[in-house]
């Protein structure tokens, strides 16, 4: 065996000292894997089951440790049940052992019989959490949760067992996720297709060599074109209503594992402030902690845990239950005076301990004095249970005004932007009928210029000219000058022409270019439109970080969209439509002064002043420049139809945005109403806890005031 190290007993008395500081007997995670079975005798004696968790374990860390992952592992969280604060009836530690389900308030209760059992200092707290349907700045009324704190090694940890279990979740029912799964498989998709070129008689006819400069072989052109198979199944499965339903995701987490109180209060805050472990925090600052708004799983990984020192929990300890009570009831109405049930469950405990002792005096006076007081809290009780009960209506009619705005705010906001995709499918449905027209009027030209070569044929000519008649000198002069005249500005125009065809034959492949490539990468514009539906069907609202983000995003996605479309689609397509316009208008002007000068030739030959030859080789000329405007046609008509495909293309494109906003609104709609009918829900179970609690109290007041007249 090699020896080790010398400087390895150094480094390893180093690593041990600094383990030790860090107490790894309090960060040792492990409640994976299946459950253990529960046998009879620890039901009906689960001090054995601590007894054998805690054997061998030293330090309180550890047996804390060992039953946090025993009860963490092997008790579930009963999600169906949605806790509220409420003592009526007291936790049947058994029942729960045998159900190995739990609410948050028995979890809370079962870590502290467990670990009053080990020895060691527990304590249940309850009080306010913000969960999947909170928002900052929502006001407090009445506590909805239970947590613990754990003193170990004389410092205070914050854990809640509850949330390391799992969190609740919305999710697509399974038939909503096979009609998703079919929508999306069967989604239209845009794919490079090769069409044939569509051209007339006229067109396909002329004898244009290799004057043609196109892309492609052959007569076909490459465009993008939907796959639209399976219209009527798409058409079938938009019929389908996509329904969403709450579950409960199983997955271990440590993040609130003694969880740093700076992190943990976050989320968590106690009716008694001083169990959050954080001096001077206020009810205010807890609903205003935009903090929550950007929790990651990155903060609790990165999270150092540690206990406070709190003087105040351990004088909260050392006190008798009446004190406790009224302490708790006092930092409860001082913490947040719009919490009925807190106060009045305080009240009910006052009053049962003051039956109590009035059973144990034997002054009948003291007896009466202790009853009235227990009367007069029974009362407080009372009217507290129903300032509660009229909060909770407050409380729903405040969630439901902030669902309703959430709803309208997506609603507004997705008008904006189908408004402007709708002005820019306005433009492209505009800009499709410019080339759709341009093509149109460049076909009528081509048959134009087809036709035109028979008539240049029929052109009348010179006649022989009579010798003996006397020349006109003026006629003569002015027939020259005319003909001068002609040429000159049949020579500006086609020099004119050359260069706005110059510019056309350059701007039209251009565009099509540009618009391909914009075509395949619109989706762009939709990346931030389907981040946001994606989150919103994981329920997320529009007050939530991630979407408050994606929603600026689409801005500007939209401003780089509009500014780039403008500059590389609309403009140079609203260029290339009126310089073809002007091109054919400039082309019939240029032709009807060949026609003239024609007429004008031919009167010169009758004067004998040009040779009849002449007439020939202008005619010639005239073919051949006839030809070479057919061909200009030719050469471009391919270019004119791809970029009327990759308009009607960008146009249906643009189209599907304007769908998805749709579709987004109704995901919100969804979401709108499963939230309606969750707040329903907790506020039935809430003033179902309220009236039993009410009951209760009744009973008891009857229970005292029966005991009052006996005396």
């Amino acid at each position: 065996m090699k020896s080790l190290p010398k400087y390895f007993l150094p480094f390893l008395f180093f690593y041990s000292f600094f383990a030790k500081a860090q107490l790894p007997e309090i960060l040792n995670y492990d409640y994976g894997g299946r459950p253990e079975l529960i046998g009879r005798i620890v039901l009906k004696k689960p001090f054995l089951l601590v007894d054998k968790l805690t054997n061998g374990k030293n330090t309180d860390g550890e047996k804390f440790q060992s039953i946090y992952n025993w009860v963490a592992k092997n008790i579930d969280f009963d999600f169906r049940y949605y806790y509220a604060s409420g003592v009526f009836p007291q936790p049947d530690l058994v029942k729960i052992l045998k159900r190995k389900m739990a609410n948050a308030f028995e979890y809370a209760f079962l870590m502290d019989t467990f670990c009053y059992m080990a020895g060691i200092k527990n304590v249940s707290l309850y009080g306010y959490v913000k969960d999947l349907l909170s928002d900052v700045n929502d006001s407090l009324y009445n506590d909805t949760h239970a947590w613990n704190a754990v003193n170990l090694d004389n410092s205070w940890y914050l854990y809640d067992i509850t949330f390391s279990k799992g969190f609740l979740y919305y999710r697509y029912t399974k038939f909503s996720q096979f009609i998703v799964y079919l929508k999306n498989k069967f989604t239209v998709r845009y794919v490079p297709k090769k069409v044939k070129e569509k051209k007339t008689k006229y067109l396909r006819h002329a004898a244009c060599g290799g004057f043609v400069v196109s892309e492609g072989k052959g007569n076909k052109i490459t465009v993008l074109k939907a796959v639209s198979k399976h219209k009527l199944l798409r058409k079938f499965l938009s019929r389908f209503r996509i329904k969403l339903i709450r579950d409960y995701k199983k997955e271990s987490t440590t993040k609130y594992f003694l969880t740093e109180p700076e992190l943990f209060a976050v989320t968590h805050c106690p009716d008694n402030p001083d169990w959050s472990m954080i001096s001077g925090r206020s009810r205010m600052q807890y609903e205003r902690d935009s903090s929550y708004y950007h929790l990651t799983d990155t903060l609790y990984s990165l999270q150092k845990r540690h206990g406070s020192v709190c003087p105040d929990c351990e004088g909260y300890l050392l006190m008798d239950d009446l004190n406790k009570t009224f302490y708790y009831r006092k930092k409860s109405m001082t913490f947040n005076d719009r919490n009925g049930y807190t106060p009045s469950e305080c009240e009910y405990k006052i009053a049962c301990l003051k039956f109590e002792e009035s059973k144990k005096s034997e002054d009948s006076l003291t007896k009466i004095t202790l009853l009235d007081t227990a009367l007069a809290f029974i009362q407080h009780a009372k009217s507290n249970f129903l300032q509660a009960s009229n909060n909770l209506s407050t409380s729903r009619y405040l969630q439901s005004i902030k669902n309703s705005k959430k709803l309208s705010d997506l609603i507004d906001d997705n008008k904006l932007h189908s408004r402007f995709i709708r002005s820019k499918m306005e433009l492209s449905f505009q800009e499709t009928r410019n080339i759709r027209d341009l093509e149109n009027k460049l076909e009528t030209d081509a048959k134009k210029f087809y036709f035109r070569n028979r008539v240049i044929d029929h052109y009348r000519e010179g006649k022989e000219i009579d010798r003996d008649v006397q020349r006109i000198e003026l006629t003569i002069k002015y027939l020259k000058s005319q003909v001068i005249y002609k040429m000159s500005s049949i020579d500006s125009l086609n020099n004119l022409i050359k260069n706005l065809r110059q510019q056309f034959s350059e701007a039209l492949p251009d565009l099509n270019k540009n618009l391909m490539k914009k075509i395949v990468n619109h989706d762009s514009l939709l990346i931030p439109l389907q981040k946001s539906m994606q989150y919103r069907n994981d329920f997320l609202d529009s007050y939530k970080k991630r979407i408050v983000e994606v929603r600026k995003q689409m801005y500007v996605f939209e401003k780089n969209y509009s500014s780039e479309i403008d500059s590389i689609i609309y403009k140079p397509a609203d260029f290339c439509y009126e310089t073809g316009k002007r091109i054919s208008s400039l082309i019939d002007e240029r032709n009807q002064m060949r026609q003239e000068s024609y007429r004008l030739r031919c009167q010169l030959v009758k004067f004998s002043e040009i040779e009849p030859g002449n007439i020939d080789a202008y005619k010639e000329e005239l073919k051949n420049e006839n030809q070479e405007d057919l061909c200009w046609i030719n050469g471009n008509n391919r270019y004119l139809q791809a970029i009327f495909y990759g308009f009607r293309t960008l146009l249906a494109k643009q189209s599907v945005f304007d769908g998805m906003l749709y579709q987004e609104n109704k995901i919100e709609v969804c979401r709108y109403m499963i939230t309606n009918y969750e707040l329903g829900r907790r506020k039935r179970n809430y003033q179902k806890i309220i009236s039993g609690s009410r009951k209760t109290v009744n009973v008891k007041n009857r229970e005292i005031k029966r005991i009052k007249v006996t005396i």
